[in-house]
């Protein structure tokens, strides 16, 4: 009985290698949740991940789609909080914890009280049915992960809402074990500036901020300065899409970005310049709006081949949202070409 007990003993403490400096212990269970558009029948109609909707609505962040599966994007953010943060090699524990613990279920994980919203989406958001809070993960008191399987394969969550997922899990983890939090509110704030656009210095900045001060960084003002420029070489081509302070600014960054992305990579070195679709990202291309609200008042959708799945987008501008929308058909999975297609996509 006591082999028993003492092999026990070392069981949770090799499962638990970042409880040791633990201020208070996890005595409920914890976990991210989702924001769930949900019609009369229990169909869903539309779902956000709660960090990255309160980033975008509450905080002014803008949160770029990536192309990344959700494991490659955690990764990346797990180098950026390691080369950046002083304690970021304990916070990558947590999240490397996650990654490795999670029990996917197929039913409902029981809603747990510990998110504390200060606000809701809109209802003219959700016009089939209403806004829901619903439990996405529990980090049970036994530091299990659960996952609830059919929110998070689900077509409307993008790659980039999944990666939030085993962030906000993990930071949420750090912070209940170094600090005592209670309510995930700071966790939902540092992953929306860790996986905004802004600079390293300020994404430093402000988690710093919310780490250390006693309260949580203030909205910033709305963007009413600068412009969007897209720049589409013809029908069923990828779409590239910019911002900058000058219409010029921006210009110059879509041109490079379709250089980049059109550019023809040879497998072989060759001391002659070889030309390729590349040279057709030129000015007279480009077409540009201007940023007059942070409100992402603009919508764009883009549907597959039989019409069956519609896959939307929203942004400050048209070109914005249009991006968006391509960028959340192609995370789903759906075929490129599809994707692309302009005869597909249309916009409010």
């Amino acid at each position: 009985m006591r082999m028993h007990f003492i092999f026990l003993f070392c069981t949770i403490q090799m499962i638990m290698p970042f409880t040791a400096s633990a201020k208070a212990p996890d005595k409920f269970g914890n976990g991210g949740g989702v924001w769930l558009c949900e019609g009369p029948s229990k169909e869903i109609f539309d779902l956000m991940f709660m960090d990255v909707f309160e980033a975008r609505r509450e905080y002014q962040l803008n949160l770029p789609e990536t192309k990344l599966e959700p494991w490659q994007l955690v990764q990346e953010q797990k180098k950026w909080l390691h080369n950046n943060l002083q304690f970021g090699s304990k916070i990558d524990q947590h999240i490397d914890y996650v990654e490795k613990n999670i029990t996917w279920i197929d039913d409902i994980i029981v809603s747990i009280p510990d998110a504390a919203n200060k606000i809701t989406p809109h209802p003219s958001l959700c016009k089939q049915g209403e806004w829901q809070p619903v439990q996405l993960v529990n980090f049970t008191e036994d530091f299990r992960v659960l996952i609830r399987r059919e929110l998070f394969e689900s077509p409307l969550i993008t790659n980039m809402e999944r990666g939030a997922v085993y962030l906000h899990e993990g930071i949420y983890s750090y912070l209940r074990s170094e600090y005592g939090d209670t309510t995930s509110v700071r966790t939902r704030a540092i992953v929306g500036y860790l996986l905004s656009d802004k600079s390293d210095a300020e994404k430093k900045e402000r988690i710093l901020k919310i780490i250390d001060g006693p309260s949580l960084p203030t909205p910033e003002p709305p963007k009413d300065r600068g412009y969007v420029c897209g720049l589409r070489l013809g029908v069923g081509e990828a779409l590239y899409v910019s911002e900058g302070q000058t219409e010029e600014a921006a210009k110059a960054k879509v041109i490079d970005e379709c250089i980049d992305g059109e550019r023809i990579q040879f497998p072989f070195p060759s001391p002659f310049p070889l030309y390729g679709p590349e040279l057709e990202c030129r000015k007279n291309k480009v077409i540009c709006e201007p940023i007059l609200t942070s409100e992402k008042k603009y919508t764009c959708k883009v549907t597959d081949f039989f019409e069956k799945r519609e896959f939307v987008g929203s942004g400050r501008t048209r070109l914005e949202a249009q991006k968006e929308a391509i960028m959340v058909c192609l995370t789903s999975g759906e075929d490129e070409n599809t994707c692309n297609s302009n005869h597909k996509l249309t916009c409010n």
